[in-house]
C-alpha cells in the first residue's frame, strides 16, 4: 500500500504569526505579509489586486489551502524571502546559480529595481567567480551594461584556450566575432610595441649619446620585447614595465634611464591606445545589444 503523501512543512524561519497570507513553494509553507510583495513586485500586486481582499475567501488562509507558486524552487524564494525581510545572505554565501537564479526571478516576477540592483550588486561583487563569457551573456541577457562591461574586459584578456565552445555558445557570434577582431589587432600593437622603442631623450650630461641610444634599443628588444612577446607568459604592457626597469642597461646613463623611465610611466601610450581602442569597440556593442 502506498504511504500518504508528506504534508507541506512551515518554514523555520519565514512563517510567521502575523503573516496575512500563506504560500506553498514545493513542499514549504510560508506565512507573509502580503503588502510587502505588493509593493516589492508586479506579480504579487496583481494577485493581490488593489481594493480587494485578495484570492477567495479561504485560498492563503489555511495550510490546507494555501497559494501556490508555480516554477518556483525553495532555495530561490529563500533568497527572496531573506531579502525583502531584512535578512539577506552575506555576498560570500551565494553561489554563481544562486545569483543566476534569482535574477530570473526578479526577471519572471516584475520586482523592483531594488531587489534587481542587490542581485546585480552581489554578481559585480563575485564576478571573478564567474567566466567572463557568462557575463557577457548575463549582461545580454538581462539588459545590464555594467556586467557586460565586467565580462568583456575579462574576455579581452583571456588567452583562447581558456576560451570553450561552451563560452563561445554563451557569449553570442556577434561578441565572439567582435572578439577575434579585438584581441588580432591587440596582439598586432603589442609586437609594434615590442619592437618599436620610445624615442630615445637623454639627460643633458649623457657623456655618449650614440652608445647610449644603440643600447637602449637593445635592452628595449631583449627585455620588454621578450616579456610582451613571452609564448609561454606574455606579460601585460604595465607588468612587462617593471620588470624592464630591474634590468641592467649596458651604456645608458643612470640620469637617462630616468628620463626615460619617467616620459614612459608620464604618457604611457601603448596602455592608452590599446584600453581607448577596447573600450570604444566595447561601448558599440554595449549600444547595439542592450537597448537602453
Amino acid at each position: 500500500m502506498a504511504s500518504a503523501k508528506k504534508p507541506p512543512a512551515h518554514h523555520s524561519l519565514f512563517y510567521f504569526d502575523y503573516g496575512t497570507y500563506i504560500f506553498q513553494v514545493e513542499d514549504t509553507l510560508y506565512k507573509l505579509y502580503h503588502p510587502v510583495l505588493v509593493e516589492e513586485s508586479i506579480c504579487f500586486a496583481n494577485l493581490f489586486d488593489v481594493g480587494s481582499h485578495g484570492p477567495d475567501t479561504t485560498e492563503g488562509k489555511l495550510d490546507e489551502h494555501p497559494i501556490h507558486l508555480e516554477g518556483v524552487s525553495t532555495d530561490v524564494f529563500d533568497m527572496f524571502v531573506q531579502f525583502k525581510f531584512g535578512r539577506p545572505r552575506p555576498c560570500e554565501a551565494y553561489t554563481n546559480k544562486d545569483l543566476k537564479d534569482f535574477l530570473e526571478f526578479t526577471r519572471k516576477f516584475q520586482c523592483s529595481s531594488f531587489t534587481r540592483d542587490f542581485v546585480i550588486s552581489r554578481i559585480k561583487q563575485r564576478h571573478y567567480r564567474f567566466h567572463p563569457s557568462e557575463l557577457v551573456h548575463i549582461g545580454i541577457n538581462y539588459e545590464i551594461p555594467d556586467i557586460f562591461t565586467l565580462g568583456f574586459n575579462r574576455l579581452v584578456q583571456t588567452p583562447w584556450t581558456d576560451i570553450e565552445n561552451t563560452h563561445r555558445d554563451f557569449m553570442g557570434s556577434e561578441v565572439f566575432t567582435t572578439l577575434v577582431y579585438v584581441k588580432a589587432l591587440l596582439d598586432e600593437h603589442c609586437r609594434i610595441v615590442a619592437a618599436e622603442p620610445p624615442t630615445m631623450r637623454h639627460a643633458p650630461n649623457c657623456p655618449d649619446k650614440k652608445a647610449c641610444a644603440e643600447d637602449w634599443r637593445a635592452v628595449w628588444w631583449n627585455g620588454m620585447g621578450r616579456l610582451l612577446l613571452d609564448a609561454r607568459n606574455p606579460q601585460p604592457f604595465d607588468e612587462a614595465f617593471e620588470r624592464f626597469q630591474l634590468l641592467e642597461f649596458g651604456r645608458v646613463g643612470d640620469d637617462c634611464k630616468k628620463v626615460m623611465f619617467t616620459q614612459i610611466l608620464s604618457i604611457n601610450l601603448p596602455r592608452i591606445h590599446a584600453t581607448k581602442f577596447v573600450d570604444n569597440v566595447r561601448d558599440r556593442l554595449v549600444k547595439k545589444l542592450i537597448p537602453c
